[in-house]
């Protein structure tokens, strides 16, 4: 979620993309993100083989609000080993980026 208007959190609005709907397992958020290979169309008669998330080339959005509990169950169903890299979240960099690479802090 984005800022906040009267107290109220702001959902944050991503165009052509969807929210990641959740479930909740005592007070935590759990979202479910599988990476996938999945056939879209980004031009009109053209569709292209992709690597994407729950069914789209780019990924679902992840509602949140500062203060909430998340967990993320990734699968990969990728041919090949992949990683995750969270935009808008402080994580220490062991668990963050490429494996064997860091940003200096």
């Amino acid at each position: 979620m984005g800022p906040t208007s009267g107290g109220l959190p702001v959902p944050v609005t991503t165009l052509d993309v969807g929210d990641l709907p959740f479930t909740t397992d005592n007070g935590v958020k759990v979202f479910n993100l599988v990476a996938e290979p999945v056939k879209q169309g980004i031009f009109p008669g053209r569709t292209f083989d992709l690597w994407g998330f729950n069914g789209s080339g780019q990924g679902p959005t992840i509602q949140e609000t500062e203060g909430d509990r998340v967990r993320i169950v990734f699968e990969n169903h990728l041919p090949e080993p992949t990683r995750s890299h969270w935009h808008g979240l402080d994580l220490p960099i062991e668990m963050e980026g490429v494996h064997g690479r860091g940003q200096k802090r």
